[in-house]
């Protein structure tokens, strides 16, 4: 039975997965945020929601147990400033750096989560790879309710 089992959480990029439901399934980064999901966890699907006949399913989790580990290959920078020319700032809006790479977003960052200059942001990317850099979550305040003076352009600074 589907729901008898209880499977180990493997963090991505963004969101994570579970292996051995019916193959492999993808738990989104709204979800792991909600359930606080770590590398490592123990989860178990709570519900099975048919998505259209012949295509599968999509489960709905629950937190077993924590057991974190550390997530291979995996670093993520919570609390990001979005600054111009793509940069991604610190609190004191010097730009962030890693391994000597200035850490920047990309077009399809500011498409997907509409970003505008000063919005926070947390981001993840591969340790070997900081070009891979992926948006992972945006952080709601309230002068993201308000129209930027000062909104990104949609092309690459690199």
């Amino acid at each position: 039975m589907w729901n008898d089992r209880v499977y180990q959480f493997e963090r991505r990029l963004e969101g994570g997965c579970v292996v051995g439901i019916e193959g492999f399934t993808y738990i989104n980064e709204k979800v792991v945020r909600r359930l606080g999901l770590e590398h490592g966890d123990l989860v178990r699907p709570i519900k099975r929601i048919v998505l259209r006949e012949g295509i599968g399913y999509r489960y709905e989790f629950e937190l077993v147990k924590k057991n974190p580990t550390p997530s291979p290959d995996r670093i993520q920078v919570d609390a990001c400033m979005v600054g111009e020319g793509l940069k991604l700032l610190n609190r004191d809006r010097e730009q962030l750096f890693f391994a000597g790479v200035g850490l920047r977003i990309t077009e399809r960052c500011i498409m997907r989560f509409k970003l505008v200059i000063g919005d926070l942001v947390d981001v993840a990317f591969p340790s070997t790879n900081p070009y891979k850099l992926k948006v992972i979550w945006k952080h709601v305040s309230f002068d993201s309710c308000r129209v930027s003076e000062h909104p990104l352009e949609a092309r690459s600074h690199f």
